[in-house]
């Protein structure tokens, strides 16, 4: 890779951030502090909605599914600053016309802790009476004169005196879409992602399998990519989506599986693309008995059915298929082993198509960057 790339810098530095994130107090702040709030409800569960926008929203996606499994509540919600405001303003007590209750936690997520749009959450959220944390990567006294903590406030910073990288200076977030998910899904009695650094080592040797020269090539041609996902793997299916868009490398259509079926087949049939990505979870599928502990799957046919019809019509287009995978039961884990992967699948591309990922467009422009500061109203 090209050592003047700023995405080679950030690459390069991704293991050492992913260690020093794991070394704050970040994990059990969040842990206890959402304990107290449960205590509060007398241990119900709890209706929580996380937020994000840009490279943060699949970070969001995939704290979603770590909060239902760690505090044992369907209803976690992710959702983007706008959706969120509106939630909260016009339909925070009804659903399906029931009655339901206003929300026990509203989770923002913001690398820099600067946010515009999450920063607008947090007020709102204030207005209604909602608690609110805000996950950042930021040092809490750079960020104090934004947030003040109180006892409906708080501020859970991963973010590491000791780590002398500094924070990651990159357009395309890598770093900060891995390290949410790490402080959200561990606690202090229970460490299951201490192998974060082997899957960034797997995410390295799996892109270095792979034909980039040939990929980045067929999408100078033709920038199109079809991504595949599962009903839970729609964190990774996102994360990748917001890799390929924001750094102009390609447009990207994403597919649910099962909704695939419904007619969508007809644009890859009638147009051409340069990449299919199918995102599975090998040797998952339904136990026979309805247990977890079984040796026997049901045979997922629809899946097989749709990777054969897959690799077919990349052969008729010439086109690249490509397939990440793995036999984890857990979404969490699955999801953050295939986010391991794409930084280095995305930076290998790009550098091969001379895209800097980390700084793909400069000088930015002066009307998009008025639009990302925006603080008037929405509605």
């Amino acid at each position: 890779m090209k050592e003047g790339f700023v995405a080679k810098q950030q690459l390069d530095l991704l293991p050492e951030r992913i260690r020093k994130a794991q070394e704050t107090k970040a994990t059990n702040d969040l842990y206890f502090w959402i304990s107290d709030l449960r205590k509060a409800k007398n241990w119900k569960p709890m209706r929580i909605m996380v937020v994000g926008t840009g490279g943060s929203y699949p970070a969001a996606l995939l704290a979603r599914f770590a909060l239902a499994d760690q505090y044992g509540t369907p209803y976690v919600y992710a959702e983007t600053p706008q959706n969120a405001i509106k939630t909260m303003r016009e339909f925070h007590n009804v659903n399906l016309g029931e009655m339901m209750p206003d929300f026990d936690l509203v989770v923002g997520i913001s690398y820099s802790g600067k946010t515009p749009d999450i920063k607008e959450v947090a007020d709102f959220a204030e207005r209604r009476g909602f608690p609110f944390v805000l996950l950042t990567g930021a040092k809490k006294s750079d960020i104090e004169d934004l947030y003040h903590e109180s006892d409906s406030l708080k501020i859970i910073s991963y973010f590491n005196e000791e780590d002398t990288t500094g924070m990651e200076e990159s357009f395309i977030s890598l770093f900060p879409v891995l390290a949410p998910g790490i402080v959200t899904w561990d606690n202090p009695t229970n460490h299951c992602i201490s192998g974060i650094q082997e899957m960034l080592e797997d995410g390295r040797k799996e892109a270095s399998k792979l034909k980039i020269a040939s990929i980045a090539r067929s999408l100078k041609k033709c920038p199109i990519i079809h991504i595949f996902y599962e009903w839970d793997m729609l964190p990774a299916a996102k994360d990748l989506e917001s890799k390929f868009t924001e750094s102009g490398i390609a447009n990207v259509i994403l597919h649910e599986k099962k909704d695939f079926s419904h007619g969508r087949c007809t644009i890859m049939c009638r147009q051409n693309f340069s990449v299919i990505i199918n995102l599975n979870r090998y040797n998952i599928g339904i136990p026979l008995d309805g247990r977890r502990k079984i040796s026997k799957y049901h045979k997922n046919e629809y899946n097989e059915k749709l990777a054969e019809f897959l690799k077919e019509i990349c052969e008729e287009k010439g086109a690249h298929y490509l397939e990440f995978g793995n036999g984890m039961w857990e979404t969490y884990d699955c999801n953050i082993n295939m986010m391991a992967i794409f930084p280095y699948i995305i930076t290998a591309i790009g550098e091969k198509m001379n895209i800097d990922i980390g700084k793909p467009i400069k000088p930015y422009p002066k009307k998009a960057n008025y639009l990302y500061t925006y603080r008037g109203e929405f509605f």
